[in-house]
């Protein structure tokens, strides 16, 4: 599977878009945590699994040719529910406002500014009117709160308030994050 992976990634513009797409999610979850969500989808769904042993990557493409959304909204939910791995960022009015969906010439705008090397998610959550962004770098993040603050509501600084909280520590570390080896006068 890495390899055919690999030669996919390495492609010279003639592999169908699809077929990238169709690979990306395929690998994104072809793996115990995908397993389980890609389970409950073909439950829920009513798709008939064949008989034997499937590996996630058999079942994730079973559901893209069953339908490709299923599969879509399967990875996208995974990553968004992992909500450890996201920095939050409050808007300047603290409250949410309403929100219209994008067009596509925005959406566009947005995909053609930036193709980032790595792998971020930015999820604009309608109902508290915050910003999640999972980019490793400040900078990264300060450039997505900016870009969205612009070509969603017209206004470059409308994440100015910046991080608004990360439980990274606590998903981390745990119940030992209440510790008193967690204070620093206490380390040794």
């Amino acid at each position: 599977m890495q390899q055919l992976i690999g030669i996919f990634n390495a492609h010279n513009g003639s592999t169908p878009a699809d077929m990238i797409e169709a690979l990306f999610h395929v690998s994104e979850v072809a793996n115990d945590q995908g397993m389980e969500a890609l389970l409950v989808v073909a439950s829920k769904n009513g798709i008939e699994l064949p008989e034997g042993d499937l590996t996630p990557a058999d079942l994730a493409l079973l559901i893209w040719l069953y339908d490709p959304d299923l599969l879509r909204r399967a990875n996208c939910e995974r990553i968004v529910l992992r909500f450890q791995s996201f920095y939050c960022f409050m808007n300047r009015t603290l409250e949410a406002p309403t929100f219209e969906s994008p067009t596509d010439q925005v959406l566009n705008r947005i995909a053609d500014i930036r193709r980032p090397v790595g792998y971020d998610v930015v999820v604009y959550n309608i109902v508290t009117g915050e910003l999640r962004i999972r980019a490793d770098l400040i900078g990264e993040r300060r450039f997505y709160c900016r870009l969205f603050s612009e070509q969603l509501f017209g206004d470059p600084e409308f994440f100015e308030h910046g991080e608004s909280f990360n439980l990274d520590v606590i998903y981390r570390i745990g119940e030992d994050v209440q510790s008193p080896a967690m204070i620093p006068s206490h380390r040794q």
